[in-house]
């Protein structure tokens, strides 16, 4: 398989717009400053071939808006690289059609870089397409290094929703000199899609491996009346007039199959007060399973939510880490089993509806290792598992975010607001 059909990993997620890892370089996340210089300090900008200032060529702004997690801003591209020309033919007259046909200009967003790359393996980008004003499903990435060599490498698959693109760095066969690389390139030319429309641009990093160099991120807001644990979720009611966490087979599938988003899907809300790390997680489901038998609470329908303790990746069976599985009928176990005693600092209620249930939790801040000051983050996640028979589609689950590296599992980011 070449290259050029390669992506090694594509994942359907919002990414938290936060520090990356220390096996990364971010060259922008666009939440800070002008779109005319980088996080590097360099000079980033849009040149086009014909650009007349009003509505032909490449526009670059920022957005806070539409951005690559809960967090910051994206970089939005409004590009226009038709350029209609009118010619006559004998025979035809000037109002004929078929006497006018497009030439395609080139448009460029350019950011330096001037930094060694040596070390690096991948080029992560996150990349959105703008539904209403149309966009291109491609688009050409270069490379430039300090010799003037330019490889290109064409991103395929860009949809109206944020994707993460992991692109081998091994995919720019013509680069000769990884020890200076000079810039970084996306070029609107005549191999894209679509000639005009609108890109979000988000995360531009390079990695050392194939994990995401950031995880998806979530504002818990300060809840200073607290939150009564009960499975009515009245009391979430301001919480709730923001946008909440999403899990759904295209984004967040760890394993198994789902038919539809009625088969399985949720969405949650996270907040906090002094005492408790809270969370209201709904979840639909058009068969609710409970198992009594062999299996028992790993066979039933419920939730999982992840704690990494200690934020330097979650490890099985680790003292630092925790597992609380929640079935719909009400049972709780918490993983490790020598940290069972936890069960005491974790309140919880559920509540069914027709179409799934509710599952509302409560962790004493004990229990996670953290204190309650803004601004801090706590690594976790929150899991769907969900037993069928009935559809064929037997045992399936879903994460919000859990990406192995390294022996470990990283998980994504609450951040106390």
């Amino acid at each position: 398989m070449s290259w050029r059909n390669i992506i090694s990993t594509v994942l359907f997620l919002s990414v938290f717009s936060g520090a990356a890892a220390a096996n990364s370089i971010v060259i922008d996340d666009f939440d800070e400053g002008e779109a005319s210089v980088n996080k590097l300090g360099k000079n980033a900008g849009a040149w086009a071939s014909n650009q007349d200032g009003k509505t032909k060529g490449c526009y670059l702004s920022l957005d806070g808006k539409e951005k690559a997690g809960a967090l910051g801003r994206s970089l939005c591209v409004r590009y226009n690289i038709i350029t209609e020309e009118t010619y006559y033919l004998p025979g035809y007259t000037r109002a004929d059609e078929k006497n006018r046909k497009e030439r395609t200009n080139v448009c460029v967003y350019s950011t330096k870089l001037e930094i060694n790359l040596s070390g690096y393996q991948f080029l992560i980008i996150s990349i959105k397409g703008d539904e209403k004003e149309g966009y291109t499903r491609s688009l050409p990435v270069e490379l430039r290094d300090g010799s003037n060599n330019t490889a290109r490498y064409i991103i395929d698959g860009i949809g109206p929703r944020w994707k993460e693109f992991i692109v081998p760095l091994g995919a720019f066969s013509r680069i000769e000199n990884w020890n200076y690389m000079t810039e970084l390139l996306f070029v609107f030319d005549d191999s894209i899609t679509r000639k005009k429309g609108t890109l979000y641009i988000d995360n531009i990093t390079f990695a050392t491996s194939d994990k995401a160099a950031s995880a998806p991120g979530l504002r818990a807001q300060f809840q200073g009346t607290g939150i009564v644990v009960d499975g009515d979720v009245d009391d979430w009611s301001g919480i709730m007039e923001t946008d909440p966490q999403r899990l759904t087979a295209n984004n967040n599938m760890e394993y198994g199959r789902i038919n539809n988003e009625k088969d399985s899907s949720a969405y949650f809300y996270s907040c906090w007060d002094t005492d408790k790390l809270y969370f209201a997680v709904f979840v639909i489901d058009n068969e609710l399973m409970i198992s009594g038998g062999e299996g028992g609470i790993d066979r039933s329908d419920g939730i999982t939510v992840y704690i990494d303790s200690d934020n330097n990746g979650f490890t099985w069976n680790s003292s630092g880490d925790i597992e609380a599985v929640i079935t719909v009928d009400g049972k709780m176990k918490v993983f490790p089993e020598r940290l069972k005693n936890l069960g005491d600092k974790i309140e919880y209620a559920v509540k069914r509806r027709s179409n799934g249930y509710i599952v509302e939790m409560a962790l004493v801040w004990d229990a996670t290792r953290s204190s309650p000051e803004k601004e801090r983050i706590i690594n976790a996640s929150v899991a769907v598992q969900d037993e069928d028979y009935r559809d064929g589609s037997r045992r399936a689950k879903l994460n919000w975010y859990y990406q192995p590296f390294s022996g470990k599992i990283e998980l994504g980011k609450i951040v106390l607001g």
